[in-house]
């Protein structure tokens, strides 16, 4: 637990990269399978034969082509748009990141087992011999009068303020991470599609790319904020605020709201924490907050780039084409160049629409598309 925790605070300290497994290898080399030509049948029967399924295979692959223009051109014309909370974006990967046990969020797991008042002693359950549990009414009395008094938390458990404020740094490093995260998905958005902001409603509408090509812009932007770090002066100024504070922790009303001093956690099965006033990390009112940052994204549910690339495999003329594209931009992603992949997806969507002829894909065709 010590070597858990030591990793956390030198992660939240420095803001340095977490131990994430990340693919760093080149990948802008593919290898150039080459075909084999069928052999000639002696047996002009065979040969017939033969000559009649190769006939109906190039056939079947002409109409898989037409199908597959058809099936993404029906798409792009009855589009769906829905609307997308800008957490949704980032919740389901760190959540994976959380199950692999990927430092710090191995640890914190704020999102597959957050911490709630047990954890921190604030129960008045006792189990019993028989495995039942039991309310212990004298002590829910004392956590009651402890809460609605504002009494230290240590004084209703032991240890409970340091186990409350190194949860209170995992919130600080998720509000960190994916806040500069979304800084740099709306830096990167207008790159690769045509973007309007309704201020109204701090919503983004999002009228090129799809939902999946969104989602791997944002898979980007958090790989690249994992690698680089943060950047944003205001996040960092917060983050260390928060960090940094020394004061004694006090029950706020109850037991699972706590401050210590300008900060207030929530500790329930959906955390928050908020200081001076900044919802830093957690759903505020049923909206989710990162570093103060919030808002909702309006994108086609229905196409996507992305999809459109997955589909293409299935066509054999253009099947190792879209095989190399899906592995570069994979690892593009994957080092947080999710804009170039994007970019490289919707280049090869418009070379297989119009009927270009397969390629090999090789270091000088990528730079060609970026």
């Amino acid at each position: 637990m010590k070597n858990l925790i030591l990793i956390l605070m030198l992660s939240l300290t420095s803001f340095a990269s977490p131990s994430i497994d990340i693919d760093t290898s080149e990948s802008d080399k593919f290898s150039t399978d080459s075909s084999t030509q069928q052999k000639k049948s002696i047996d002009k029967k065979k040969s017939k034969g033969k000559k009649d399924s190769t006939t109906t295979s190039i056939g079947n692959d002409t109409m898989t082509q037409s199908q597959w223009k058809a099936d993404q051109q029906a798409s792009r014309s009855n589009s769906i748009d829905i609307s997308v909370d800008i957490g949704s974006l980032f919740i389901d990967q760190i959540s994976k990141l959380e199950k692999r046990g990927v430092e710090p969020f191995g640890y914190c797991k704020l999102y597959t087992q957050p911490k709630v008042a047990d954890f921190f002693g604030f129960t008045a359950m006792t189990k019993q011999r028989n495995g039942f549990a039991q309310i212990d009414t004298v002590r829910a009395s004392m956590l009651e009068q402890a809460a609605k008094s504002n009494a230290t938390v240590n004084s209703a458990s032991h240890n409970a303020e340091n186990k409350l404020k190194i949860y209170r740094d995992c919130m600080a490093y998720y509000g960190a991470i994916i806040g500069q995260s979304i800084i740099t998905l709306n830096k990167e958005l207008p790159a690769v599609s045509k973007v309007n902001k309704n201020k109204k409603n701090n919503q983004r509408l999002i009228y090129d790319i799809g939902l999946e090509d969104l989602k791997l812009l944002a898979k980007g932007a958090l790989n690249k904020t994992l690698a680089k770090g943060v950047k944003s002066k205001f996040i960092k100024s917060y983050y260390q605020q928060i960090i940094k504070d020394e004061e004694v922790c006090r029950f706020n009303g109850s037991t699972t709201s706590i401050n210590c001093g300008a900060v207030t956690m929530g500790i329930s099965s959906k955390p928050t924490l908020e200081v001076g006033g900044v919802q830093y990390f957690g759903s505020f009112e049923t909206t989710d907050h990162f570093a103060g940052l919030t808002g909702s994204y309006k994108i086609s549910a229905n196409f996507s780039y992305s999809n459109a690339i997955d589909e293409l495999q299935s066509v054999s003329k253009y099947k190792k084409f879209a095989k190399d594209i899906q592995e570069y931009t994979d690892d593009l992603i994957s080092k947080g160049y999710a804009k170039e992949a994007v970019s490289i997806k919707k280049k090869a969507y418009d070379w297989a629409i119009s009927n270009k002829t397969a390629i090999k894909i090789d270091k000088s065709f990528i730079t060609s598309f970026k």
